[in-house]
Order: structure tokens, then C-alpha cells, then sequence
């Protein structure tokens, strides 16, 4: 509007997330270099383990499920973990977690390859993007949440999607768990989505493309 710029000649670049977290590896291998157990279903949540983050229905839902589904592993990755290991002691629930505590951001990816089910549980009203759902779907994981607009816009379909409580947000875990064939084809379908407009490759494509269209239209005189 300053500049009388026509909205038709304007384009908005998404936020790029990096080549490391597209790349595909042995998900057992890297297990097995972590740590981490291969006969179960690794739920992971990365980030500051703050309250203000939604941590609180993380480990509400550790507890919900802590007797009903051994099967669970859940990772924490993020910082800062003395009060969490401390909530986590006093629930009973350390045996469910594995608290892994700052990384590198270089060092992220290994963690999402061994993830089965990612998490991110910030409500409306906190009024925060998720960046990190655009990490979760680079790597191919699906993603429990709730049914934020922001969520909605990144996710659309893909989400498993829980109501502004904690047994809701267990409850979506849950679906996820017990739906291995369909969580593995919503995170391909996120992971090849995130690509075309999150990815280098796919901002170099939307920046060629309009440069063609201002070239074409500048060669016309429009």
C-alpha cells in the first residue's frame, strides 16, 4: 500500500527447515547409537520444557498411559530438566521417559529419525506458532496436537488432533499409537508437503517460477 505495489506481484517465502531433516536414515541403527529400545513406540516431544510450552499435558498424558501401555517410550529433548526429573520421580513415571536434555540443533535430526510419533502441546491461548511441527513433518513423523489454527494450517488433515484438555491429549496419542499404517502414511504425506514449501528445493522453485512470471510480464511491458 506504501509503495503501490500490486498484491498480484507480491509472494510470501516460507521458513526454510534445513536439508539434514528431510535426509532418511536406519531409524534401528540410530536406535540402537542412542540408546533407545526397538520394541517400542517412541513418542517424542522437543523443546523447552516449560510449562508455557504445554509440558503439563505431556506429562499428564505420561501418567494416563503409564500403566495401560508399557509399549510407550516417551523422549523429552529440551531443557530445562532438573523439575522435570523431579515431577517425573515423584509421579513414578521415570521408567516411560527418557529425559535427554539440551542438543545442538545440528544434532536434532538423529532424534526425530528414531521418534514413531511426535507431540506438541501448546494451546491457543498460548499464543505461539509451532515451528517445530514444520521439523516433525520434515522428518516424516506425524504429529499429536491440538486443534489450534495454526496447527490446522500447517497439519490440515494430517494431525491427530485433541480437544483443550489433558485425557484428550492422551487420548490422541493413543489414536496415533494404534494406528501404525495410517500415522506412517500421514507423515509421508507431511513430509512430501513440508517439502514443496518449506524445503530449499521448494522456496528455489517458488522463487523461479516468479521470477519467470516478472521476467515474462517485464518482457511485455505489463
Amino acid at each position: 500500500q506504501d509503495f503501490n505495489v500490486p498484491a498480484e506481484r507480491l509472494v510470501l517465502l516460507n521458513d526454510v527447515v534445513p536439508d539434514r531433516f528431510f535426509a532418511s536414515c536406519d531409524a534401528a541403527a540410530m536406535r540402537e547409537e542412542l540408546g533407545l529400545p526397538k520394541d517400542r513406540t517412541v513418542v517424542l516431544y522437543s523443546g523447552s520444557l516449560l510449562p508455557g510450552k504445554g509440558l503439563g499435558h505431556v506429562l499428564d498424558a505420561i501418567a494416563a498411559l503409564h500403566d495401560r501401555r508399557p509399549d510407550l517410550l516417551f523422549v523429552l529433548v529440551g531443557y530445562p530438566v532438573d523439575e522435570v526429573r523431579t515431577q517425573l520421580a515423584a509421579r513414578g513415571l521415570a521408567d516411560a521417559v527418557r529425559l535427554v536434555g539440551r542438543v545442538p540443533y545440528d544434532d536434532l535430526p538423529r532424534w526425530l529419525a528414531v521418534a514413531d510419533i511426535a507431540l506438541e502441546p501448546k494451546e491457543e491461548v498460548s499464543g505461539e506458532a509451532s515451528g517445530k511441527v514444520l521439523h516433525y513433518l520434515a522428518a516424516g513423523l506425524p504429529v499429536v496436537c491440538f486443534d489450534t489454527v495454526n496447527n490446522r494450517d500447517l497439519l490440515g488433515e494430517l494431525g491427530y488432533y485433541a480437544r483443550a484438555n489433558g485425557p484428550s491429549f492422551a487420548a490422541a496419542i493413543l489414536q496415533a499409537a494404534d494406528d501404525p499404517a495410517g500415522r506412517q502414511a500421514r507423515g509421508r504425506a507431511g513430509r512430501e508437503a513440508v517439502h514443496r514449501t518449506h524445503s530449499f528445493a521448494g522456496i528455489r522453485a517458488i522463487l523461479h517460477t516468479w521470477y519467470e512470471r516478472l521476467r515474462d510480464r517485464a518482457a511485455s511491458g505489463g
